[in-house]
């Protein structure tokens, strides 16, 4: 009688090596994915108006954060950075293959002085760029953390009532014990 050979060592072993080759090749993809010098950002696009903003300003704020590549470089870090900027309201970050960011930002627009050196939006949020910037043509208001919705409102409505007269608030203040001085 003849022995046939056995091979059912064969197939645990080409299966285990199939599984270390591949794991291996994951994880070489990725570390070519993830090299900047192999996938660089070459053109980084910033869109929107700007009155106070500056562009270089801005390109000095992504740069750094840019040369991780495009598939290195965290975009919500890129967008969280950008957001942190006072003169910044809204900002959107997005890749665009094979090599640019591209990045869309929406400029505060400020309606009023909010007490000495912050400024209030038309929704009624308040933020203070630094430095400060002077802009003599808007009303100056005051009052309570909170209540910045309230003066924007009352403000908006003296201006309707006072419009047929051609006379405008330049300022309003809203005390502590809610009295309200124009």
């Amino acid at each position: 009688q003849q022995l046939k050979p056995s091979f059912h060592w064969l197939k645990p072993v080409l299966a285990l090596a199939t599984l270390a080759g591949s794991v291996i090749g994951l994880a070489l993809l990725l570390g070519w994915l993830q090299d900047p010098y192999q996938w660089p950002v070459q053109t980084v696009n910033i869109k929107g108006k700007f009155r106070h903003l500056q562009q270089t300003q801005l390109q000095d704020e992504v740069l750094p954060l840019v040369r991780e590549g495009f598939f290195g470089m965290n975009v919500s870090a890129i967008q969280s950075r950008l957001q942190n900027l006072a003169w910044v309201e809204q900002v959107s970050v997005r890749r665009v293959w094979p090599d640019r960011l591209s990045i869309a930002v929406k400029e505060q627009q400020p309606v009023a002085y909010w007490g000495e050196k912050a400024f209030l939006n038309p929704r009624a949020r308040v933020f203070e760029p630094e430095p400060s910037v002077d802009l003599p043509a808007l009303p100056r208001f005051e009052g309570p953390d909170g209540y910045q919705q309230r003066v924007l409102l009352v403000y908006r409505q003296l201006q309707d009532m006072l419009k047929p007269l051609r006379v405008r608030v330049d300022s309003l203040r809203l005390d502590a014990r809610r009295t309200w001085r124009v």
